[in-house]
């Protein structure tokens, strides 16, 4: 996925519709602006800090959502997997 302020600027939070969701950063945060991976704990926020290559794995029904992307462009290449 691509996100930028005039195509994908940010995304809500939600949950996935799948057993597990493998999220790999291709670029890193420090090369854009906004656009940080949010999730809801039971502690509360957490901004997940990300660097090229980083890989992050959560279940299905975790709260999450992109921040409002500012300025460049921020790159993940984002799979689902289902329980079979």
């Amino acid at each position: 996925r691509m996100y930028r302020v005039d195509t994908r600027p940010w995304i809500p939070f939600h949950r996935d519709g799948n057993y597990c969701t493998v999220n790999v950063a291709l670029n890193s945060d420090d090369e854009y602006e906004g656009g940080r991976l949010l999730a809801l704990h039971n502690h509360g926020l957490e901004v997940v800090e990300r660097h090229e290559g980083d890989v992050t794995c959560h279940r299905g029904g975790v709260f999450h959502g992109v921040s409002a992307m500012k300025a460049g462009t921020r790159y993940s290449m984002i799979m689902f997997f289902h329980a079979s």
